[in-house]
């Protein structure tokens, strides 16, 4: 069944300043963990804060399309009924 705009308008997907604050976020928390837990160099580090980063604003993307999903097909199934 194909969707129409006004379901996809329903659950809006997290804005550009969730995903920069979500991966602003990881990338704080990841980056001095890696430095002094893992004892990586700053290099290492912050290459894997930034994977951190991107990781976290991908998960946020994907969650907020699998949410606008369900939320499509809880009504069509309402709208079954």
């Amino acid at each position: 069944m194909p969707r129409d705009d006004a379901d996809e308008a329903a659950v809006p997907e997290p804005g550009l300043g969730a995903l920069i604050g979500g991966g602003v976020v990881a990338f704080a928390l990841i980056t001095p963990v890696a430095i002094y837990l893992l004892s990586f160099n700053a290099t290492q580090a912050v290459l894997l804060g930034g994977f951190s980063g991107l990781s976290a604003a991908i998960a946020a993307k994907l969650g907020a399309r699998r949410r606008a999903a369900r939320h499509a097909s809880d009504d069509a199934d309402e709208r079954a009924e």
